[in-house]
This record gives C-alpha cells, sequence and structure tokens, in this order.
C-alpha cells in the first residue's frame, strides 16, 4: 500500500472523520446532532469496512466494498431510511475528501439507496382534535398549542420555537423557523 499524502499526513493529525464533522458544522450549517450522527455512521462503516472488507484506509474502499456493506445492513434489518442516511453520509464525505485533495474519486456516488416506502403521518381523528381544544380542564396554552398544530400542520419543533411577534393576524399567517433555520410563513 502506498505511503500517506502529506495531506493525508496533516489529517491524520485530527482524524479525518473529526475533520469532516467540523467542516459539515461549521461550514455547510448542519448542527451538532445531525454532525454527531454523520460521526457514528461514518465510525459504523469505518469499523465494518477494517472487520469485514479488510479495508484500513478511506482511499481503499470500493464502491463493491460499499455495496457489500448496505448488504449487511440490509440483512440485518435496518430501516431504508436509516441506510439512506449512511450512504448519503458516505457520499458528503468522499465529495468532501475528494474537494481536499485527499480523495480521487467518490466510490459511494453511484451506490442505489433502498427505496423509502411512503410512511403514512398517524393523526388524531377530528372530532378528538376538537374535544381537546374545547375541554375547559385542559390548560389554555396545551389547548392553543393542539389547534396550531392542527390548523397549520407545523412541525411540534417549529411550534416550540414560535414567539408571538412570528403571528401576523391581518395576514392570517405564522413566521416558523424549520430544520437549517430556514424560514417558512404557514397560514391558518
Amino acid at each position: 500500500e502506498a505511503l500517506p499524502t502529506n495531506k493525508e499526513r496533516k489529517m491524520e493529525r485530527k482524524s479525518v472523520i473529526e475533520s469532516f464533522v467540523e467542516y459539515m458544522t461549521k461550514n455547510r450549517g448542519l448542527s451538532e446532532l445531525t454532525g454527531n450522527e454523520y460521526r457514528k455512521d461514518l465510525r459504523n462503516i469505518q469499523t465494518w469496512m477494517i472487520t469485514q472488507a479488510k479495508v484500513e484506509r478511506w482511499s481503499a474502499v470500493t464502491k463493491e466494498q460499499i455495496d457489500d456493506y448496505v448488504n449487511d445492513l440490509v440483512s440485518e434489518g435496518l430501516k431504508p431510511s436509516t441506510i439512506k442516511r449512511r450512504i448519503s453520509c458516505l457520499r458528503s464525505f468522499y465529495q468532501w475528501a475528494w474537494i481536499h485533495g485527499l480523495q480521487q474519486e467518490n466510490p459511494a456516488k453511484y451506490v442505489s439507496t433502498p427505496k423509502l416506502g411512503q410512511l403514512v403521518p398517524k393523526t388524531l381523528p377530528t372530532e378528538s382534535i376538537q374535544a381537546t381544544i374545547t375541554d375547559g380542564t385542559i390548560p389554555l396554552q396545551t389547548r392553543a398549542m393542539v389547534a396550531v398544530l392542527a390548523e397549520t400542520g407545523v412541525r411540534i419543533s417549529e411550534l416550540l420555537d414560535m414567539r408571538l411577534t412570528d403571528v401576523d393576524k391581518e395576514h392570517r399567517r405564522i413566521v416558523v423557523r424549520g430544520k437549517g433555520s430556514k424560514e417558512r410563513s404557514v397560514y391558518y
């Protein structure tokens, strides 16, 4: 196996995984939580590559080995969404490595992802929502939150981040902040 290049030696001082996660959280705006998930995913992949594929360097990983890894995940019964996230993480990692001159190609680029089934969200019957909103024994704040959720379809995390100044009564809309601090308007 070839000796590491100067860039690889420099990156080895700080783990390549840590450098990638740091780049994604500081420069690409990923949350710390997402960064931690990327870190766990890459460590999982790295462990599999070392123990199963007998590959110890990211630059030596092939598409076929990634396909084998994905097949193992499927046979372990992991959810398609988890497998898809790991493949996406690996693609981003190799793209980052290529940009930084650590990789000549992206072996994860053409790895196929499992199809995700349509998830049907669980909803409360209209009667239950109406009963909750009109039940005087339930605190007003809770009833108001249920009403906003039912009326607008916002995520619970978006609801919890709302402020009164986000509500525009004249136009019957609310500004909500979603994933990645992106703002959008919802109407009621």
